[in-house]
This record gives structure tokens, sequence and C-alpha cells, in this order.
């Protein structure tokens, strides 16, 4: 019951003149603030370095990737011949909801920056051509180009923009190749009051378009998917791709 009155009251404060000028002020002064020091970039990366791989990665609770991945699967991301890049691979819901879609790809590479993530990630699916390595995206330079590359719930941290990750993605794809990511739709940009170093960005559709273009991809589809039965779950899915 607290759950629904405090979402209840979330909803009534939405419909206050003038809330939105206010809620941006309170965004503005949480990237000003902080206990990590005044970078606000290592403050949101900080956060994920010590992450563990558990359900505390998507919304406290078990999540599964099998939506994403059919939403995906629907653009052509899959394929026996298709070597896949998936940044924040987390407790692996995505390649495990493609192993039992049976949606077939040559070879899984997932980035993350915990290596305690890496580490379980790659005891997981020991027995699967998919393995996990510690990078960031923000400056990855692997030898390998891929035909696809997947994330989910991951783009919304990083911090100022997901613009330099794409462009590296972008650096890493084969040409015409896909990226498919999700983001949460809007206009805010914050950290979490309660540890002060969760970053979360918001993106409206031609903000997402722009970043798009500006990784030198063209854009295939702004499309949606739901993760679960919860509507605030629900993510705007963009599905880009490298000029041939």
């Amino acid at each position: 019951m607290p759950q629904v009155l405090n979402e209840n009251v979330k909803e009534m404060l939405k419909r206050v003149p003038g809330i939105r000028d206010v809620q941006r002020r309170l965004d503005a002064r949480t990237l000003r603030t902080g206990r990590f020091g005044k970078d606000p970039g290592a403050r949101a990366t900080s956060r994920w370095r010590a992450s563990q791989p558990d359900d505390r990665l998507t919304w406290g609770k078990p999540v599964s990737g099998n939506a994403f991945v059919r939403a995906a699967d629907g653009y052509g991301a899959f394929g026996p011949d298709r070597a896949v890049l998936e940044i924040g691979p987390g407790y692996g819901r995505l390649v495990a909801a493609a192993l039992e879609e049976e949606l077939p790809f040559r070879r899984w590479l997932g980035v993350d920056l915990s290596g305690e993530t890496v580490l379980r990630f790659n005891d997981r699916f020991a027995d699967d051509p998919v393995s996990a390595v510690v990078g960031d995206v923000t400056s990855l330079a692997l030898p390998d180009r891929f035909d696809t590359m997947l994330s989910s719930l991951t783009f919304k941290h990083l911090y100022p923009t997901f613009e330099q990750a794409l462009r590296v993605i972008s650096d890493h794809l084969q040409a015409g190749g896909l990226a498919v990511f999700d983001l949460m739709e809007g206009d805010r940009r914050f950290f979490e009051r309660h540890d002060q170093r969760t970053y979360i960005r918001q993106y409206t559709r031609g903000e997402a378009t722009e970043l798009v273009a500006k990784a030198a991809l063209e854009m295939v589809a702004l499309d949606e998917v739901e993760h679960d039965q919860d509507p605030r779950h629900r993510r705007l899915l963009v599905v880009a791709r490298k000029a041939a």
C-alpha cells in the first residue's frame, strides 16, 4: 500500500503548475554536489565499477531479457554468422534470453565496468560461445569488429550522454552492423539523491536521433520495449545501422 500511495503522489505532483521547473533545479543541484569529489563522470562510473551482478541492477528484482531480444531480432540483430557485442551485460539476462529463444549468433562478447560481474558472467556461460571482459565503452579498443551491438538499461547511466560510447561502438561495428539499445524517454538528467552517484539521463526522440547521427550511424527505427508488466519500465528502443 505505501508503494501505491507513493506512486499516486508522484502522479499528482506532475500536474502541479511549475513542478517541472522545480524538478529541473533540484536535478541541477544533484549534478553539482556529491560525496565523490567534483568530477561527476568519475562519480557515475564509480557506481558501476563496484556493482554486483544481481537483481539490484534491475529494479530490485530479476527481469527477463526476452522482450528486448525479441524486439532486436525483429530488426535482424541475430543470425548464425553474427558476432554480438553487449555493453553492460549485468547478470546475463540478454544472452540467457537469446539462448532460451534459440536466437542464433556466432559469438557473444560482453563488456562491463565491474570485474565481479565479468567473473560471474564467464562462470555462468562457460559452456556457450559467450564471454565477457572488463572495459569502459567510452574508451574501448577491441581488435575485433561486430555485426550487432546490444545494450539494455545501461545507456541511461552514461555521463553526460551516450554520445562518446556510441562513437566508439560505431568504430567496432562491421559495415551494415546494427546497434540496438534502450533509453528512458523524457528530458531529465540527475544523480539519484540516495547515493549521489547513480546517474540517470533521459532523452527525447529528437536528442536520440541527433546523437545517432553524430556517431555516423543511420537511424533505422525508434520503437518501444516493455521489460515487464510495470508501465514505468517501458523504454524507448533505438535501432541504428552503420552504413554498408
